[in-house]
């Protein structure tokens, strides 16, 4: 099945250049049907830490708690990661690279993938 997301949500800077953690985030994803006119399949809410890039405990990848879903995402539990990089426009299409260590994870990214690993309680599942 084919999904719309809409990413909606903000982060607060609260590290500098000495220390590990530069950033905390809140996001909502929402999700709609494009086949049906954007009937809304359901949402979900998470929030965590986007390390700094030279942060030698964490790699600079961010982990994000699922807090909340409605819809089809009601019961969710899971867990969002939050990748920054940088685009290499020397290929055709552009390829995606790991911010290099020492970057701004806010000022020096092009892109943030995601990469969910979520769970859904059957007791909820809607049929």
């Amino acid at each position: 099945m084919e999904v719309s997301v809409n990413l909606d949500g903000y982060c607060t800077r609260t590290g500098d250049d000495s220390n590990s953690i530069s950033g905390y985030c809140h996001f909502t994803w929402s999700f709609y049907d494009p086949e049906s006119d954007g009937d809304f399949i359901g949402s979900f809410t998470g929030q965590g830490a986007l390390p700094h890039s030279s942060s030698p405990d964490l790699s600079s990848h961010g982990s994000m708690t699922i807090i909340g879903g409605s819809g089809v995402f009601k019961a969710l539990t899971g867990v969002v990661e939050i990748d920054p990089g940088i685009l290499d426009s020397s290929f055709n299409p552009p390829m995606i690279e790991s911010l290099p260590e020492g970057e701004d994870v806010f000022d020096d990214v092009d892109v943030y993938l995601h990469t969910f690993a979520l769970s859904v309680d059957q007791e909820f599942v809607v049929s």
